[in-house]
């Protein structure tokens, strides 16, 4: 069965290696990325987290948070409980790692889970146990605080797994998560609502984004406070981004798609202030690069996002852009891709890259770790799914 879906998987990657762009690269082709390890197992749908010491911690399709070392061998594994019930966790939920090392991870059952470094359980507290609900990454603060959006309130819970306090922001058709800016305000997209939350859990203030934006979907900010907004409104299911300054008023709006839009995951900021995003019409993916003042730079096709998968980046020190299928240069042409042959690779999270350039990323079929040459992250303020390697959702995280 396992070489069934890796043969499988090996057929997607084939199908989808070759995307076409609106530019034509006049460099060198496109190289392969040099492998370096699998953790075979159960697929990583979500986004891995890293912490300090190196290790890799991955949320599984079985509900299994695993912690892999960072030569590829099983550190540890923590089975949380499954459900009779569907519910996209293991795509949705991906694993937070906070300062003093503690990896946080919102499961199936409404739990928040708190685990040591060694792969102990350290508590558990009932966010929202009700069905149904909608799982999501939580987001750390400065203070260990974590932040949690279940289906229609955001949680503020306290490291020691006693709630702080809840306040309702309504919503529930969407996906989102929260994210923390530099003096510590929450900031969650409750389908057409923004919000903007004070640390002591009172409101800070709050927009409409109709009739720009119905659903929201991804989160990420500006080092100077500015929120981008990834989302569909309109009549037809327009996509549009949303630049709302901190006092939340809207700074521009640009319209990614005319109608029939499917916004996928979340976008990225890279160094040059470009924001890198995903989405999808019909099945046929798109990545766009708009600049910091609301204008396409450009736009690559990529078959390999679709409705399926959330399509979440990474750009690291040199300005490249990891994507599903391997990287872009900061133009839109193909850098590199990764192996095929026995490595079937189709990332669904957004990879992680080490200081030491190592980009590790899940796939249908575990975790694959690949050598790069970068020195980690980009410097820019949003470089990443949810800022940082650790997930923390933070300005100034890492």
């Amino acid at each position: 069965m396992k070489e069934y879906i890796k043969a499988i998987s090996l057929c997607i990657i084939v199908g989808i290696m070759f995307f076409s762009c609106e530019k034509e690269s006049t460099g060198p082709g496109p190289v392969q990325a040099e492998f370096k390890w699998e953790y075979e197992g159960p697929g990583i749908l979500s986004s891995p987290a890293m912490s300090s010491d190196g290790a890799i911690y991955a949320f599984s399709e079985n509900d299994t948070l695993y912690s892999v070392n960072s030569d590829g061998t099983l550190k540890w594994k923590y089975a949380l409980p499954d459900t009779i019930w569907y519910n996209p966790t293991n795509t949705f939920s991906s694993p937070v790692v906070a300062p003093d090392g503690t990896i946080y991870i919102f499961a199936v059952d409404g739990y928040l889970y708190a685990i040591n470094s060694d792969g102990i359980l350290k508590w558990k507290y009932p966010v929202k146990t009700s069905f149904p609900t909608i799982y999501g990454t939580p987001a750390v603060g400065s203070d260990e605080t974590i932040y949690v959006f279940a289906l229609d309130s955001l949680f503020a819970i306290n490291s020691n797994g006693t709630q702080k306090w809840g306040v309702y922001v309504g919503g529930g058709s969407s996906v989102t998560f929260p994210v923390i800016g530099s003096d510590g305000t929450i900031y969650i997209g409750a389908d057409r609502d923004l919000y903007a939350i004070n640390p002591d859990g009172s409101v800070k203030w709050s927009i409409d984004m109709a009739p720009a934006i119905y659903v929201g979907v991804g989160l990420a900010l500006e080092s100077d406070g500015t929120l981008y907004v990834l989302g569909v409104g309109g009549i037809d299911d327009a996509g549009n981004i949303l630049a709302v300054n901190p006092d939340g008023t809207i700074e521009w709006t640009y319209q990614i798609e005319e109608q029939y839009f499917i916004a996928m995951g979340s976008p990225v900021i890279g160094q040059n202030g470009i924001i890198y995003l995903a989405g999808n019409i019909g099945y046929t993916g798109y990545i766009y690069a708009i600049t910091n003042d609301g204008h396409l730079q450009w736009k690559v096709e990529n078959p390999g996002i679709n409705n399926q998968e959330l399509a979440t980046f990474a750009i690291d020190s040199d300005g490249i852009i990891y994507i599903q299928e391997g990287a872009l240069n900061p133009d839109g042409t193909l850098n590199w891709e990764y192996p095929l042959g026995d490595i079937a690779v189709s990332s669904l999270g957004s990879p992680v890259i080490g200081s030491d350039g190592t980009i590790y990323v899940g796939s249908a079929t575990g975790l694959y770790a690949f050598n790069g040459t970068s020195q980690g992250l980009a410097s820019s303020a949003w470089p990443r799914f949810q800022h940082d390697n650790k997930n923390t959702g933070r300005i100034g995280g890492q």
